[in-house]
């Protein structure tokens, strides 16, 4: 049956379409190495894999052939179904692979929920309801009150006035935009903040925005409002839009009576969490440190402009189309998948890797393994590692650090024959080259090849994209010790991380499955 989609999936696009080309790839017995919208080197490579089976040019790139022969059209007219309409201007938007400057990617599926609450809210306050009118009220001169007055003059600088309801309204949602990013990376169900010791809960922050239920003592009675109606409620708040593009989990609710219930609810319906927030933000600003931060360019949110132009997108379709929705169950049109627990809450894994950065520093790599845990925040593995090509390959150079235990390990690599003697020197992304790339890597499935047991990786930069052709991976070597034959260095690949057969089935046991590594060099 022929799958409608948004617009054509290109390489690192993530979304809806991604999702569709994924499932169709999976269908068609070429395993993307998972569906989760986003279309990295595993879906690249099923894609010429399945171009290569019916006689296509193996691109990886999909044309108007490729598209007809994975029974994938794209619509030409707009969805019938609200929801679905909503969610198909946020995939032809591309704003998913948004850069934020402070915190990298937020998950995609956090752009479609966020749309679709504002296309929800907007029609309230066109019919005038309190609630959200509350929310585009007019800006309160005090800055420690009203996070829309503290944020005016970066409102005003991006041409973003805060005249009418409606712009207030569209500028508090980009505002939130940044502050979730900020908070949570834009997932729904981050938990308390276990570094705190907190008695009764009612402090405990939960959710997309990390706001306590102890907010509540301003605008008490429009709070109090949302939170009785949601409590009540069988709605989940768009959380199937918002759970996608990582394994969600649930983290444990703290305290007791409605400080508890605010916790669940704040995580498992994030509509609550929303408005809760919206109502919030425009009456104690103070409450957040992003927001009150909001001239630190390091700690402080970033308003993002193409956020605003989605939302606008979001007006047009509502003042056209209307916007009525009841959350029904969208198994038709969307993908599932099965959720994984982690008992690891976020603020509990950032105390970890501060934990594995001060390990850092006494061997040097404090920079480098800092660029990798900004990049990917939302990665939930226990092991990351560096490997330092400024160090001959006589001396220990790959370091993985387990967060898990809180503490790392040193271990022998090999580096590519053409890339020099003793040290690395000259680096490439060709295939053929011999020489070891530079960049980061995510580790992908083992498997046992002519070295043994191995590690695929797949590099994530324009200097190691050619990982998968180039077939460098993991993979053990008698050649690599400290004085290989009496030449003062340890033997060389074909650009491989060849490691000592002793070590290779711990290190590739630590590393499989999605850890992050980063090889770097000075000025290169």
């Amino acid at each position: 049956m022929t799958t409608k989609i948004s617009t054509i999936p290109k390489n690192n696009d993530r979304g809806r379409h991604v999702e569709s080309l994924q499932k169709k790839l999976l269908d068609l017995g070429f395993n993307p190495n998972g569906l989760d919208g986003i279309f990295g080197n595993g879906t690249k490579t099923a894609l010429k894999n399945f171009q290569r089976s019916i006689g296509l040019p193996d691109t990886g790139i999909i044309d108007n052939t490729t598209l007809s022969e994975l029974d994938l059209e794209v619509k030409t007219e707009i969805d019938s179904k609200p929801e679905i309409a909503i969610s198909d201007i946020v995939d032809k938007k591309d704003i998913t692979n948004t850069e934020w400057s402070n915190r990298g990617k937020a998950v995609w599926g956090y752009y479609h929920g966020m749309a679709l609450m504002y296309a929800a809210l907007y029609v309230r306050l066109k019919n005038g309801d309190p609630i959200v009118k509350e929310m585009a009220k007019t800006l309160s001169p005090d800055i420690d009150r009203d996070a829309l007055k503290r944020f005016d003059e970066v409102f005003a600088s991006s041409g973003m006035s805060n005249l009418s309801e409606k712009d207030r309204l569209r500028h508090l949602f980009g505002l939130m935009f940044g502050l979730g990013v900020m908070e949570s990376n834009g997932k729904h169900c981050a938990g308390r903040d276990t570094t705190m010791n907190f008695d009764h809960g009612d402090d405990t922050e939960a959710g997309l925005f990390q706001t306590s239920y102890n907010v509540r003592s301003v605008a008490r009675d429009k709070l109090s409002q949302v939170f009785e109606k949601y409590r009540t409620s069988k709605r989940n708040g768009f959380l199937q839009y918002f759970k996608k593009g990582f394994e969600y989990y649930y983290t444990k609710n703290y305290g007791t009576g409605d400080a508890q219930e605010f916790q669940r609810l704040s995580k498992e319906c994030p509509a609550f969490s929303i408005e809760f927030t919206a109502i919030a933000l425009r009456n104690v600003s103070n409450h957040w440190a992003p927001v009150k931060h909001n001239e630190d360019t390091r700690r402080g949110l970033q308003i993002n402009i193409e956020c605003n132009d989605l939302l606008k997108q979001v007006e047009l379709y509502v003042d056209e189309y209307g916007f009525e929705t009841n959350e029904i169950d969208l198994t038709e049109y969307m993908v599932e998948i099965t959720p994984t627990i982690d008992i690891t809450e976020p603020r509990q894994r950032d105390d970890l890797k501060e934990i594995a950065l001060r390990n850092a520093i006494e061997i040097g790599q404090k920079e480098q393994l800092e660029k990798i845990f900004d990049r990917y925040p939302e990665s939930k593995a226990n092991y990351w590692a560096v490997i330092d090509f400024n160090k001959p390959s006589s001396e220990k150079r790959l370091f993985i650090f387990d967060l898990k235990n809180k503490n790392y390990k040193s271990y022998l690599v090999a580096h590519g024959k053409n890339s020099g003697e003793l040290l690395a020197i000259d680096f490439s992304n060709k295939i053929g080259s011999n020489k070891s790339s530079l960049g980061i890597f995510k580790t992908a499935e083992t498997y046992h090849g002519k070295h043994g047991l191995s590690l695929r990786l797949d590099g994530k930069e324009s200097t190691n994209s050619n990982t998968r052709e180039r077939d460098i991976v993991i993979h053990q070597a008698d050649y690599v010790v400290s004085n290989y034959m009496g030449t003062g260095r340890a033997g060389r690949s074909e650009g491989c991380f060849a490691i000592n057969p002793a070590q290779i089935s711990e290190v590739i046991e630590n590393l499989k499955n999605g850890s992050y590594i980063i090889v770097w060099a000075k000025n290169k």
